[in-house]
């Protein structure tokens, strides 16, 4: 199965009748000959540590055909279109539910959500904001008529879960039977097309350029495999979480069996087969999660231990990873997964929400779903990966309506955890309102994909490598436009910082003079940063 890893034709996102290699991959020593990092073939360039973003082109794609669009199955998004059902009379009652200053809100869940999406140049939210009733006519309500009573259902999946990751999970919810969605950035802090911040001083920050200033991202996404190689986040996540911010961390693990750095891509000794108790990489993999327990403990503010949303063995679905399909089977996955978060709870972290998210569920339905799922008891967010180009906005609801009636079903917040347009640059070669067009549209329209919580882009590497545009940038006017409509969430819109986890955090700031930003702190830790061609 290794030797088909390669071989993924992402024009129709069939694995076993490929020509083409998965494009931004972590490429392991033993992918080394099938693989060429060549950043020039498609405008990308590698992260510090040659993981996050790292584009790669074998010989066997000049004889594949160059119009089809490339998608990154590792980074794909899908969904199929479905109707918006509006109810005049539930529209008015949300509005009266805001008007009235309803934290929960009042009207029937029934209610239809308008297709409305603003081009304001601020966000007022007076309808269907998160403080307002659900309107999703199709997706599961459970029998509540207010998103307080709705709200109430969803608790953490971690009997001993914090209070705060209470709070944050419940927020979380709310949001998710709201119009609106929680935006987030991917070293949103640390990168961007022309600086790098090695202090954490949050003075810049590529989204709050392309927003002239006034907004921040209310996401921040990292990659703990940088803190188990010697660049700690936790002045990172510290600033983030001081500013009001929720943090997400995803993990592209080393291979536990051959220990070689930057292998997630390398399925070498098969590592699902020897993790668990008992096995020959068990040593080897507690030693990683011991490190990501002394990383994570790490996370604490004038004694508030910070959420983190972690995103264990993502993509699943995919074969790019050592816990992929191509290297592993669907027992051997559970199997790990809820040894990993059993071994973490255990160890101490009551601060975490888990993240399953597979890559393209809605065309590996059954294993995304069913087959690979951990279970109840190890997953709090339902969520999904998905990158694309010219059939992005299909992709995206037929996906959402694989996850969502699933993630209400099993009480689970649904979530667009990765996304964005393939290989990033590339959409200067498509539609200048693509952020409007193929992004927000049908988020907004979309009575199951407008239910996701919260979704996170890609990092800003360098001008010619990049998911978020800056001013001069094919896409940037359409960014813009994007930013100031109601639906999207950033980090001091009022509909987030009303609801109950930011409010804490506001109430922690104003009790301990928290700054919104920090010093210098531990820059030492913050090893080099490149982006080269």
């Amino acid at each position: 199965m290794l030797s088909d890893w390669p071989k993924i034709k992402v024009s129709t996102l069939e694995l076993t009748q490929s020509t083409e290699p998965h494009p931004i991959i972590s490429p392991s020593r033993s992918f080394g000959t099938m693989a060429l990092a060549t950043a020039s073939s498609y405008g990308a360039v590698p992260d510090a540590h040659g993981v996050e973003v790292l584009t790669s082109r074998t010989e066997e794609l000049a004889d594949d055909n160059m119009n089809d669009e490339r998608r990154s199955p590792w980074r794909a998004l899908a969904f199929s279109a479905a109707a918006t059902l509006a109810i005049g009379a539930a529209v008015v009652s949300t509005h009266m539910a805001h008007d009235e200053g309803l934290l929960g809100g009042t009207g029937s869940l029934a209610a239809a959500k308008s297709q409305h999406y603003s081009h304001s140049s601020h966000h007022h939210h007076n309808k269907d904001s998160p403080t307002a009733a659900p309107t999703n006519p199709s997706t599961v309500m459970h029998g509540s008529t207010t998103i307080d009573e709705l709200a109430a259902m969803y608790t953490p999946a971690d009997p001993k879960a914090s209070e705060l990751t209470k709070e944050l999970y419940t927020s979380l919810a709310k949001i998710s039977y709201s119009k609106s969605f929680l935006f987030g950035h991917q070293n949103d802090q640390t990168k961007g097309q022309d600086f790098r911040d090695s202090t954490a001083g949050h003075y810049e920050s590529d989204l709050n350029t392309a927003t002239d200033g006034e907004e921040w991202a209310a996401l921040y996404g990292f990659n703990l495999w940088s803190a188990l190689n010697g660049t700690s986040m936790e002045h990172y996540v510290k600033s983030a979480f001081m500013k009001g911010g929720v943090i997400e961390v995803e993990w592209e693990a080393d291979n536990p069996v051959t220990g070689e750095k930057l292998s997630a891509a390398d399925c070498t000794g098969n590592p699902m087969d020897h993790i668990l108790e008992g096995g020959s990489a068990n040593e080897a993999w507690t030693g990683y999660l011991d490190n990501v327990v002394e990383e994570i403990q790490t996370y604490v503010v004038d004694d508030v231990q910070i959420p983190v949303m972690i995103r264990l063995f993502h993509e699943a679905t995919g074969t790019w990873y050592w816990w992929g399909s191509s290297c592993v089977n669907s027992t051997q996955y559970v199997k790990a997964f809820q040894y990993t978060v059993d071994y973490l709870r255990d160890a101490g972290l009551n601060n975490l929400l888990v993240i399953y998210a597979p890559a393209k569920p809605s065309e590996y339905k059954d294993e995304a779903l069913y087959e690979l799922y951990p279970g109840d008891d190890y997953v709090d967010i339902m969520a999904w990966d998905r990158y694309g180009t010219t059939k992005y906005s299909q992709e995206l609801k037929e996906d959402a309506h694989a996850i969502v009636p699933f993630a209400d079903e099993h009480y689970k917040v649904p979530a667009l955890a990765e996304t964005g347009y393939y290989q990033g640059t590339m959409q200067n070669t498509y539609d200048a309102d693509w952020w409007m067009d193929s992004f927000l549209k049908p988020i907004v329209e979309n009575e199951y994909l407008s239910r996701i919580a919260y979704t996170i882009t890609w990092t800003d590497y360098a001008e010619d490598c990049y998911w978020i545009p800056l001013e001069g940038d094919y896409t940037y006017d359409g960014f813009v436009r994007m930013s100031k409509s109601e639906n999207v969430l950033f980090l001091d819109d009022s509909d987030w910082v009303n609801l109950p986890y930011a409010t804490q955090i506001q109430k922690a700031r104003k009790k301990e003079g928290w700054s919104r930003r920090l010093d210098a702190g531990n820059s030492g830790q913050h090893g080099a940063w490149r982006c080269s061609a």
